[in-house]
């Protein structure tokens, strides 16, 4: 029996008590800020109905002082008074004489649990008052409740809008961490500044990162396709070795010799261009442009012109830059005459320098047209350690000299002196 397996899909890894969803804690953080604003209001509300309460009493109780003291010795005017206050304002009345008993008894419709019994003493009795505490009017809290319900709808609609640009986001995430290198955010209905900038960085690094691994890919078929010649040339030089019963003349020797360094340097093409894929700029150190160019020449065993001033310095990865530099030389010694000068110096108006290589030329054209075969590994590993230091990289193939200049930029710690050389761009 074959065992079940549950195939991986790109939210697979979120599920699993990992908190909850960012729209259900929006929406519930939106329900909590309207829950108290409610509350608020409720308080509020409560609050200036008894305050307004006490001063409904307190009319009562003057109106009671006044008028019914003043008309208490006239029996009809009192039962008027009563049945008026009773009638129009919904409040219960009871007026007691000292010495003739209940002038006017209250109905037991005014005489609830909830009513609020004023007392007032008078100079020949008593009078009650049975007020009813009417509560806030009911219209007002179905208004709350309306509003309330209305924000609960608006919440969810928000929180829904907010979130989705984030889940997006996530599952274009999951979708390139499980191999898919055109995967993109796109545009996205977000409702904040900040998530559409999340939105465009994370495309913007995708990209990097595809770019980087095709790349990689293209390097590594091309160094392996590279590589084939050396390894095969080498085979047949060992097969004839073995032919010879191991006795290898000197010219023999020097050819083995001669593929093995070949292979030995595609293998620091490989190693140069991995490096320009971890190197960190803020490990970045100044690189004096003179030194560079004499370890560079001396390396190699040129004795070339060198025209750089002493303090020129730029910043920036010293083994990348000293293998462009190589590879230049390099190029110049396989497909021209021989490197004549170096020759570096800031460019008029900008903020890099300008690094010329001159030799007797002319440059092999096909070669400057193809730099993805051969030597031309060289070249392109060239254009990227130019492209990283925000510089480029151009030949110009002349009949009586060629001239492989790359640009680089000065970065904060070069020294601008005036008794540079200035050159236009």
């Amino acid at each position: 029996m074959k065992p079940c397996c549950k195939k991986e899909t790109p939210c697979a890894h979120r599920r699993g008590g990992r908190g909850p969803a960012l729209r259900r804690v929006i929406f519930l953080s939106f329900l909590a800020a309207i829950g108290l604003a409610v509350m608020v209001g409720a308080v509020v509300l409560h609050f200036g109905h008894r305050r307004d309460f006490d001063g409904h009493i307190s009319n009562v109780r003057d109106f009671g002082r006044a008028r019914i003291e003043r008309e208490w010795n006239n029996p009809e005017a009192l039962q008027q008074i009563a049945t008026d206050v009773e009638s129009h304002l919904h409040i219960g009345v009871e007026i007691e004489d000292n010495e003739r008993g209940i002038l006017h008894a209250s109905s037991e419709c005014f005489r609830t649990e909830d009513a609020h019994v004023v007392d007032i003493d008078v100079e020949h009795g008593e009078v009650r008052f049975y007020v009813p505490d009417p509560g806030p009017p009911g219209r007002v809290w179905l208004a709350l409740l309306a509003v309330l319900c209305a924000l609960a709808l608006l919440s969810a609609f928000l929180s829904r809008r907010i979130a989705a640009p984030i889940a997006r986001i996530t599952e274009t995430a999951d979708r390139v961490g499980l191999g898919d290198l055109d995967a993109r955010v796109g545009r996205i209905p977000a409702m904040t500044y900040e998530t559409t900038l999340l939105a465009e960085h994370v495309d913007a690094m995708v990209g990097k990162i595809a770019e980087q691994v095709r790349s990689q890919q293209r390097l590594l078929s091309e160094v392996s396709h590279e590589l084939r010649t050396p390894l095969g040339h080498l085979r047949i030089l060992l097969e004839m070795a073995e032919d010879q019963e191991g006795e290898v003349d000197a010219e023999t020797f020097q050819e083995m010799l001669r593929e093995v360094c070949e292979m030995d340097e595609l293998v620091g093409e490989l190693l140069a261009r991995s490096r320009i894929d971890v190197t960190r700029r803020s490990e970045w150190r100044a690189v004096n442009l003179h030194s560079l160019a004499e370890r560079t020449l001396v390396r190699l065993g040129h004795d070339a012109e060198i025209e750089v001033d002493s303090s020129l310095t730029v910043v920036g990865d010293e083994t990348l830059l000293s293998r462009a530099l190589t590879n230049i030389v390099r190029n110049a010694d396989s497909h021209g005459s021989g490197v004549v000068s170096i020759r570096a110096a800031l460019v008029e108006g900008e903020e890099e320098v300008r690094i010329d290589v001159l030799d007797r030329g002319p440059l092999a054209k096909a070669k400057a047209r193809k730099p993805r075969s051969g030597i031309g590994l060289g070249v392109r590993l060239v254009e990227e350690i130019a492209e990283l230091h925000h510089g480029r990289f151009e030949l110009n193939i002349e009949p009586s000299g060629s001239t492989a200049s790359l640009w680089v930029a000065l970065r904060p710690h070069t020294s601008t002196s005036s008794s540079i050389p200035r050159v236009d761009s």
